[in-house]
Parts: C-alpha cells; sequence; structure tokens
C-alpha cells in the first residue's frame, strides 16, 4: 500500500467521537482514539523510496496508534537501519540491508519480530490490524476474542507471510 493510499482509508475508515462514547468511551479517550485515525500531509515529496519511511516522512504520524504500535513524528536514520516508531518500549525500525520491518530491542538492538518485507506490505497490515481493532472496540468486544488469532493470521499474509504471523499475533492478543 502506498502511504497516500493509507492516510486515505484511514480518514475514510475513521470513526467519529459519538461512536465511541455510544461503546462506553468517555469524551477525552474518544477523541483521542478517532485522532489516531487523523494523520495529515506535512510535505509533498520524500527522500525514501519505501512506503512506510514516506508515509513517516511526509504525513504527521505522531498521533497514529495500533494497539501497542506507534509512529515517530520524524526519521531516526542510524547505520543500519531507520527507526519510524515504537512497539511498546522497542523500536520499529525498517532495515536498511533487507527493507524488512522489523521490532529490535531499545537499548541491545536484538530483533524481536520480523513485522513485514517491505513498509507497504506492513502499511497493509498494519491497517487491517487497525480496521478490526477499532470495529471491535465499537461492536461485541466478546466476538472480538475469537477472531484474534484469524486476523493475526491474515495480517502475516498481508505482511508478507507466515514469518510475521508470530508479530501480530503478539500485536492483537492471540495466545494460543
Amino acid at each position: 500500500m502506498k502511504a497516500e493510499d493509507f492516510a486515505l482509508k484511514l480518514k475514510i475508515n475513521s470513526p467519529s467521537v459519538v461512536d465511541y462514547i455510544n461503546n462506553g468511551y468517555n469524551e477525552k479517550l474518544a477523541i483521542k482514539t478517532v485522532n489516531t485515525f487523523n494523520i495529515k500531509k506535512k510535505k509533498e515529496k520524500s527522500n525514501f523510496n519505501d512506503e512506510l519511511l514516506e508515509l513517516v516522512d511526509c504525513y504527521t504520524t505522531k498521533n497514529f496508534e495500533v494497539a501497542t504500535v506507534n509512529f515517530y513524528e520524524n526519521i531516526v536514520e542510524r547505520s543500519d537501519f531507520v527507526i519510524v516508531g515504537t512497539v511498546e518500549a522497542d523500536w520499529l525500525i525498517v532495515d536498511k540491508s533487507t527493507g524488512f520491518i522489523k521490532v529490535i530491542e531499545l537499548y541491545s538492538e536484538i530483533s524481536l519480530w520480523d513485522c513485514a518485507v517491505n513498509g507497504g506490505k506492513f502499511l497493509d497490515a498494519i491497517l487491517e490490524a487497525k480496521l478490526y481493532i477499532m470495529k471491535s472496540s465499537l461492536g461485541d468486544k466478546l466476538l472480538r476474542n475469537k477472531f484474534d488469532c484469524f486476523v493475526a493470521e491474515e495480517c502475516g499474509r498481508f505482511a508478507g507471510g507466515d514469518q510475521f504471523i508470530e508479530f501480530y499475533k503478539m500485536l492483537l492478543g492471540c495466545f494460543e
């Protein structure tokens, strides 16, 4: 998925504050949650050729979140990787040598999860996860537990294959 398509799909699928209030959220949390769908273009051209890097480079991504995944407002370059955000306290990165999206431990830089074969595939998968969490939070919460593992497997396939499923299982709380 292209960065611009990701931003558009987030906007199109954004629920309203009233949707969340009607499902038991207080107003402050409802506003914060709706704002996670609101990323806007901050500049036209990126020097990066990866869609995730372009998203973080060209859009306001500071408020975006999916479960424990958050994007930085700006890219942080290192010698072997580019940091685009966090997963809990650890870094969400693009590996410069492979293009893989990974989670590495904050201080040791040990690889914890492979997330996708590239940024475009990651955007496909993370959007699927975000929309699933949104729909389940606005619907039957008991139903969510039945589909967490199924959606995690779908996200893994969107990300590029079965080797990525473990990350999405962790993200969606699939504990089988």
